[in-house]
């Protein structure tokens, strides 16, 4: 009776793909910390976009806030909408 070994080990490829997958969410993460950290008072960016709704970071006139908001965009039930998720006071102290 002939016996088939289960393979546990990576091809090249394989492993080629695990590495690319990795590095692209560790450049999204350093990528959108870095796009946060960067924004001017009264700046924005997009963080990430789904079909009619998208999540952006925008930065208070003063510099000294941070909010990430959730817009929902024409073609959505509730377009024209903004859910604030976050609101980040900066170098607030204690």
């Amino acid at each position: 009776m002939a016996t088939t070994k289960r393979r546990n080990a990576m091809t090249p490829v394989d492993e080629g793909i695990a590495a690319a997958r990795q590095e692209d969410r560790d450049r999204k993460e350093r990528t959108t910390d870095q796009k946060i950290g960067s924004l001017k008072p009264g700046g924005t960016i997009e963080l990430t976009r789904v079909g009619n709704t998208r999540v952006i970071a925008e930065r208070s006139g003063d510099g000294k806030r941070v909010r990430i908001v959730r817009e929902y965009l024409a073609g959505h039930e509730l377009a024209g909408e903004r859910v604030i998720g976050y609101d980040i006071v900066l170098d607030q102290v204690w």
